[in-house]
């Protein structure tokens, strides 16, 4: 009999607050620009060519609770990314030593290409301020799978950590949800043998379809 009650109490409590608040959830998809900040590097190296991080990508699923009648609502993401990050360095001893002869000194540096996969959960705390509109801001921790496919180190590895702060700015369509989101970068994603310094900014367009 007790477990009855139990059971009855249960059904209950889901049935109002399912009454009370509206929960969606469905596939999240994303690309968009990103963009290195703070870089130093270690001492013994010097940049030879600027940096380019190209296009990144995500595929998720998004959870939504949304209390009904009400301006605020809660988004989780559960994502994965994949980037490409492209740079060349050069060790100082080929700039700066004099007794290297002008024609020994190279032209370049050392190309490296670094693909970078990423496992994310993204909390947002969201607003409705007009109609479909939102806005939204959250933080987003981060694991970084790093692999070297392009460098004078053969296929290098290394796992990073960051948390990003986001920010979000969208539109409920109700059947499809359309919103740019940026990403602040914290801490060094890059490869710390060569750099103690280097983090991510990014942005991006997301397409919510809830099921």
């Amino acid at each position: 009999m007790k477990k009855i009650v139990i059971l009855l109490i249960t059904l209950v409590s889901v049935a109002e607050l399912s009454a009370q608040v509206e929960f969606r959830s469905g596939i999240t998809l994303g690309a968009g620009q990103s963009k290195l900040r703070d870089i130093t590097l270690v001492p013994g190296l010097d940049y030879a060519e600027l940096f380019s991080t190209k296009h990144n990508y995500s595929l998720g699923y998004k959870f939504r609770l949304a209390p009904r009648d009400k301006h605020l609502f809660i988004d989780i993401d559960i994502l994965t990314g994949f980037r490409q990050v492209i740079y060349s360095y050069i060790e100082d001893f080929w700039l700066k030593n004099e007794d290297v002869a002008d024609g020994m000194r190279p032209m370049s540096g050392f190309p490296t290409k670094t693909n970078y996969y990423q496992l994310s959960l993204n909390p947002t705390l969201n607003y409705k301020f007009y109609d479909g509109w939102y806005v939204g801001v959250g933080a987003e921790p981060s694991l970084y799978f790093a692999h070297e496919v392009a460098s004078s180190k053969t296929d290098d590895e290394f796992y990073k950590i960051d948390v990003p702060v986001t920010g979000r700015i969208g539109y409920d369509f109700k059947y499809i949800d359309v919103a740019v989101s940026y990403k602040h970068g914290l801490f060094n994603i890059l490869d710390p043998e060569r750099f103690n310094t280097g983090k991510l900014n990014y942005w991006q367009l997301q397409v919510f379809i809830p099921f």
